[in-house]
């Protein structure tokens, strides 16, 4: 939908004494619609970034933390990384596995016990009473039968959703 000259002109006229969503409303269009208006028209001062913040962030990408280079620069952490994906900017493959890379591979340290040593859980109470007397689990069924269950359930998630033509 267009913007027409009388919506620029009310834009215009209340930019400064009511809020972006307020001027939405009375517009009938969405807030983020007539914040982009706002800047298209240069009503709203849009921060633009100088050729020494544009350099230092290319010096600096590879090997920062976005939030540090963001303090830096006092903008956003997403108009950095925004920009950053304009720029066709990536991290340094050896910098992201020093970040990332775990110690002992998720195995416990020794002498450190889990969360969850000595207690006792409620669902334990109610196990007897999963199976009634004499039935079996599914997967124990013979295979010729138990092939058919596992079919019948993908054909149940297949149509799952979709009615059927009589």
């Amino acid at each position: 939908m267009y913007w027409t000259k009388d919506e620029d002109r009310y834009l215009m006229m209340n930019y400064q004494k009511q809020s972006a969503d307020e001027m939405a409303l009375a517009l009938n269009r969405t807030r983020d619609s007539v914040r982009w208006r706002l800047c298209h028209l240069r009503l709203v001062n849009v921060k633009r970034w100088s050729k020494k913040e544009v350099q230092f962030l290319k010096d600096n990408y590879a090997t920062m933390k976005n939030q540090d280079i963001a303090d830096k620069l006092g903008r956003s952490r997403t108009s950095l990384v925004d920009k950053a994906l304009k720029m066709g900017l990536e991290k340094d493959p050896a910098y992201l596995k020093a970040i990332y890379s775990r110690p002992n591979s998720g195995q416990f340290v020794k002498g450190c016990s889990t969360w969850n040593k000595g207690l006792k859980f409620p669902n334990m109470a109610h196990r007897p009473h999963w199976f009634k007397k004499g039935q079996e689990p599914w997967n124990k069924l013979p295979d010729d039968l138990r092939d058919a269950v596992i079919t019948l359930r993908k054909l149940k998630r297949k149509l799952n959703g979709k009615k059927l033509n009589k």
